[in-house]
């Protein structure tokens, strides 16, 4: 493998951008974009609008940062399960 084919990319970045598109977002998430826009519109993943020259908002134009997609992603850890952590009613019987 050359040098030329690895590419390192920064921490918290995806496709070499720390602030993604609506697009490219989605690609990240792998959802679909009705379900990002409920996940905008509940409040759950923060987002920046974007704005014309005039600094008003241009309706559906929105960025996302590629570090606050994974902080989102991450929130949601569920823990390994073993037969350990099940209670003794769930148990198979020995």
């Amino acid at each position: 493998m050359s040098a030329s084919t690895l590419i390192r990319e920064e921490k918290n970045t995806y496709l070499g951008k720390t602030m993604l598109s609506t697009s490219e977002a989605l690609q990240f998430l792998s959802i679909s974009e009705s379900m990002l826009d409920k996940l905008c519109s509940n409040g759950v993943i923060p987002y920046y609008n974007g704005t014309d020259s005039e600094g008003k908002n241009k309706g559906r134009l929105r960025f996302f940062l590629v570090d606050d997609l994974i902080k989102w992603q991450m929130s949601y850890y569920t823990p390994s399960v073993s037969v350990d952590n099940f209670p003794k009613s769930v148990r198979k019987a020995s």
